[in-house]
C-alpha cells in the first residue's frame, strides 16, 4: 500500500507542468482583471453608448492618443469617437477581449480586440454611394445638435 501511494505521488508530480519564467524584455504578464483593463472596458462602453466624454475622467488634457499611426489630442479623440455615433446606429463591440500586457521591459499596454459592427444612418447612405463621404460627415457634424 505504501509503495502504491509513493508511486501515485511520483506519477502526479511528474505529470504537472513546470512553470518556466521567461525574462525576455518583450515577455511578461497578461492581466485581464487589473485597473487599466477595467478602465478600457468603461471607455469602450462609453463609445458604444455615444458618450465618450467618460474619457475625460481618465485622459489628461495634454494626452496624445495614437490610432493607426495618427496622433490626436484628448479633445480630438473624444470628438472623433463621439462622431461615430452621428454616422452610425447600433454600434457594438462583439465578443470583446480586453487585457493589459505588463512587459518585462517596464512597458504596459492595454488592448481591446472586438468585432466592431454598426449600421450606417439613413441620411448618409446616398452620400456614401456617390463617393461623398466627407460631405456626409460635414453635413451630419453641422446638424448633430439640431435633432
Amino acid at each position: 500500500m505504501k509503495k502504491l501511494l509513493i508511486l501515485t505521488l511520483i506519477l502526479i508530480s511528474s505529470c504537472q507542468e513546470k512553470l518556466v519564467k521567461n525574462d525576455a524584455p518583450l515577455s511578461g504578464i497578461i492581466d485581464q482583471e487589473n485597473e487599466k483593463t477595467i478602465i478600457v472596458e468603461k471607455l469602450a462602453q462609453g463609445y458604444v453608448d455615444g458618450k465618450f466624454e467618460v474619457a475625460e475622467a481618465y485622459f489628461t488634457e495634454d494626452g496624445i492618443h495614437r490610432v493607426n499611426d495618427a496622433e490626436y489630442s484628448t479633445e480630438e479623440i473624444i470628438a472623433g469617437y463621439n462622431f461615430h455615433s452621428v454616422l452610425f446606429d447600433n454600434i457594438k463591440h462583439n465578443d470583446p477581449w480586453v487585457t493589459t500586457m505588463i512587459y518585462n521591459n517596464g512597458q504596459v499596454f492595454t488592448n481591446q480586440w472586438a468585432r466592431w459592427t454598426r449600421r450606417l444612418v439613413t441620411k448618409c447612405k446616398s452620400f456614401f454611394r456617390n463617393g461623398g463621404r466627407r460631405n456626409c460627415q460635414r453635413e451630419l457634424w453641422l446638424d448633430r445638435g439640431k435633432a
